[in-house]
């Protein structure tokens, strides 16, 4: 209730200032890497929701575990709040106050890691270097290649990086919490749809490499930052994704 009325004076307000139009909704989703395993990754993904506002943001965190050999994922709640604006009579009283949700239901993601023997990744991760699209001319123009000598190189399939991008998506919607907002549509309604396009394949997404390779022998992996969308100025999909050594897989071997 107490996020209901909060809402509901936020609305009497942009009525009250017709000069500051509501905002367009806005929500991002972004990995970072979190630790490194043995046999997988993890990293922390989260998403940014202005719920329709300038005075909202609802913020959820999952750990996801993404498998070295299968690059299936796995995913525990981690963090889920809203933070909102608390409105008074005196604009030097107002503030920002955060609400957490399903504190039940959070993991600790330091001890998952610390369960699958992983390292914790300090620090942020950035792109690296950008890598060119395939030449529609190529041999195999869906596949990416990453070089960084004769005998150390990596490959991906584009195709397989936009259906696992959709898998994971859609696995993250579905669990969202699915909170009020000022618009007829659901909170997890928009986010499916606004996710929806650039996950298709005439989606405009770039790809970079997110550090160094990780891992020793067979198991060794190159990771992917995978961008859709203006992550400065809209909504943006910013996945991290796995580039294998060339010899290390069948899939590869092709």
């Amino acid at each position: 209730m107490k996020i209901i009325a909060t809402l509901f004076l936020s609305a009497l307000i942009f009525l009250a200032v017709p000069a500051r139009a509501t905002p367009e909704d806005i929500i991002t989703l972004r990995d970072e890497v979190f630790a490194i395993g043995p046999d997988s990754v993890f990293v922390l993904r989260t998403s940014r929701d202005n719920m329709g506002s300038y005075y909202n943001l609802q913020i959820e965190s999952h750990l996801v575990r993404i498998d070295l050999e299968s690059g299936d994922e796995t995913s525990w709640l981690v963090y889920r709040a809203l933070r909102q604006t608390v409105f008074d009579e005196d604009p030097a009283l107002e503030r920002h106050e955060t609400v957490t949700q399903s504190v039940g239901y959070w993991h600790d993601p330091f001890a998952v890691i610390a369960d699958a023997g992983a390292t914790f990744h300090a620090g942020s991760s950035d792109a690296g270097m950008r890598l060119p699209q395939p030449e529609t001319g190529e041999a195999e123009p869906d596949r990416f290649t990453i070089r960084y000598d004769r005998d150390v190189i990596f490959a991906f399939s584009q195709m397989q990086a936009r259906a696992r991008a959709r898998s994971a998506v859609d696995v993250f919607g579905q669990s969202l919490f699915d909170a009020p907002r000022m618009s007829t549509a659901s909170t997890r309604e928009l986010f499916l749809e606004m996710f929806a396009g650039m996950m298709s394949e005439w989606g405009v997404c770039d790809f970079a490499t997110d550090g160094l390779p990780e891992g020793m022998g067979d198991r060794r992996i190159q990771l992917v930052r995978m961008q859709c969308g203006d992550e400065d100025v809209d909504n943006s999909l910013s996945l991290i994704q796995l580039a294998r050594p060339t010899g290390a897989d069948s899939e590869n071997r092709r």
